[in-house]
């Protein structure tokens, strides 16, 4: 007759999780504006120069992150009090 058949394997299903890479994860959304510096005086000068800040402490923003995060965002500014 025939071979006889393991009815009884073994068997082992595995599976892979992928996890994105960090500049992937970065990559998922756009960051935005959280308007945390909307409480200080400031006006945008021209569009090279970007926003002024006249009246505002640059160790007063670094004392909060999401305030670092804004500045980082709005990407030209200027303080003339530092």
């Amino acid at each position: 007759m025939g071979e006889d058949i393991d009815v009884n394997r073994n068997i082992k299903f595995v599976q892979v999780i992928t996890m994105p890479s960090p500049s992937e994860a970065l990559l998922r959304a756009p960051l935005s504006y959280s308007h945390t510096l909307d409480e200080y005086e400031s006006f945008d000068v021209t569009g090279p120069i970007g926003r002024e800040f006249p009246k505002v402490q640059l160790s007063e923003l670094l004392k909060d992150d999401a305030k670092i995060k804004d500045l980082a965002i709005l990407g030209k500014y200027y303080l003339k009090k530092c």
